[in-house]
């Protein structure tokens, strides 16, 4: 017997994704908002260091659609343009969004 799950924000996650719109952090990201009551708050700066800035849109694009496709579930995306050198603009995105948790894949 599974018992169901309320369907409140209290029980709502929220992960910060740094990197989120690179290759890993986008997957990371789109699997994530698959999950039931998790909201996901992808940063990433937008630069084509590691991933080209066309794919990056694309990839943000597509977690969009991720978002939307299981909003019913409680899912989210906010896609906030940040670098992770920044570390008052890294705070203030935390306390914005009650972020509850961070997967750290930002990199350069």
């Amino acid at each position: 017997m599974s018992i169901a799950k309320p369907q409140t924000d209290e029980y709502t996650k929220c992960v910060l994704v740094t990197g989120a719109v690179g290759f890993v952090g986008s997957h990371i990201a789109e699997t994530l908002l698959r999950e039931e009551h998790v909201k996901v708050v992808a940063y990433d700066i937008f630069n084509s260091e590691t991933t080209v800035s066309e794919e990056k849109k694309e990839n943000a694009a597509i977690l969009k659609e991720t978002a939307n496709m299981y909003a019913s579930y409680g899912a989210s995306v906010h896609i906030v343009h940040g670098d992770i050198r920044d570390k008052e603009k890294i705070i203030e995105t935390i306390k914005k969004y009650d972020v509850t948790a961070c997967v750290h894949v930002g990199g350069m």
